[in-house]
């Protein structure tokens, strides 16, 4: 009877070390991996204003959005188009908008 009470003891121990063990699971790519820099942060005019951009190299599109320090920021991705040369993913808008479409 005490060696069943020390090993179910084990197992309550261990489980939580199971339960936090890494797995195999890989965030998708991010855009600032991609050819596109987003090193140098652009200026921009106004704050609270959104645009459109694409990158003409690989598929990816994205829409930037105009912080209070007036610098362009990343404000969503937009899905990939089929290949470079295809139409954007996201349009420019009224008043300062973008959308992906």
């Amino acid at each position: 009877m005490q060696f069943n009470t020390k090993i179910m003891a084990l197992a309550l121990l261990f489980a939580p070390l199971a339960l936090a063990a890494p797995t195999d699971n890989t965030p998708p790519v991010a855009l600032a991996e991609s050819a596109v820099d987003l090193s140098v942060a652009e200026s921009c005019a106004k704050a609270g204003a959104y645009r459109c951009k694409c990158d003409s190299i690989v598929r990816h599109c994205w829409i930037d959005v105009c912080n209070a320090s007036r610098k362009w920021v990343l404000s969503a991705h937009c899905r990939e188009r089929i290949n470079p040369n295809h139409q954007p993913t996201c349009k420019g808008g009224p008043n300062d908008t973008a959308f992906c479409v």
